[in-house]
């Protein structure tokens, strides 16, 4: 015949607590903590914004401005840090090089929808959007231009050429 055990509740709590205080003092269970790698998601750093930024003649021009600065002010952020900018060679490598960096995804479209375009110049990087009519501008960027179709530049901390306000 079997016998069943029968534990009062008072025991049965009293061992619980002394099981719990003796996992809680030694630590078991305790999971470790975790292991930085390269790849852990970091916080959004604030971003100083390089540059002052041009009056907008549309909402797209106003959101290619915005989306501009912030990716130029990484990239500055990044030389100020490293004495050097990104050894990269297209927008991609630059926006998944300076998002890991930073913690944050960095846009790489315009306004209207086109990705940015990047280049080195003499050493420092050039950022452009090819502006609203979406075709490459010739010769050096001119500051205020009085074209709406103008492309945004930004170069060397500071916007070099943008559409101005209409006249």
């Amino acid at each position: 015949m079997r016998k069943e055990v029968i534990v009062e509740p008072e025991r049965l709590m009293l061992w619980t607590c002394a099981l719990f205080s003796v996992i809680v003092v030694c630590g078991c269970g305790r999971s470790p903590d975790p292991i930085p790698t390269a790849e852990a998601p970091r916080n959004p750093v604030q971003l100083e914004l390089y540059g002052e930024a041009p009056v907008a003649t549309s909402a797209e021009c106003s959101a290619t401005i915005e989306r501009l600065q912030i990716l130029a002010s990484a990239v500055e952020a990044y030389e100020d840090a490293h004495d050097a900018y990104p050894e990269v060679a297209t927008l991609d490598e630059l926006t998944d090089v300076l998002g890991r960096e930073y913690g944050r995804d960095l846009p790489r479209i315009d306004g209207w929808g086109r990705p940015f375009e990047f280049v080195m110049v003499q050493g420092i990087p050039e950022i452009r959007s090819l502006g609203a009519d979406g075709l490459r501008d010739a010769g050096e960027p001119r500051g205020e231009v009085d074209d709406p179709g103008a492309d945004i530049v930004f170069f060397d901390e500071d916007f070099r050429q943008w559409p101005g306000a209409s006249r």
